[in-house]
């Protein structure tokens, strides 16, 4: 990108000044987005390798939990079915 130097007269709005601000700031920015990837010299980052465990030692930590998770989601099943059950039983 080239130095630029611009020069705003004092008695100019203030939402004047921004807006011509704005524009030479854009106008950067545009030049440099039509930049083209090849002739630019940008080179793609090398893909992370991923670990094989995050945080050793702690692959089972939340498997009691989930396990607690799946005897209680049954338990509310069998449950929600019985009140069910037992409110249509009620109604007749």
């Amino acid at each position: 990108m080239t130095d630029r130097v611009m020069e705003v007269q004092p008695g100019t709005p203030r939402d004047v000044r921004a807006l011509v601000i704005m524009t030479v700031v854009a106008g950067c920015l545009d030049e440099r987005l039509l930049t083209s990837f090849i002739t630019s010299g940008y080179r793609r980052p090398d893909p992370l390798a991923p670990p094989t465990e995050p945080y050793p030692g702690y692959a089972d930590v939340h498997s009691f939990y989930m396990t607690y998770q799946e005897e209680f989601v049954e338990w509310y099943r069998k449950h929600i079915n019985k009140g069910a059950i037992g409110a249509a039983a009620g109604t007749l």
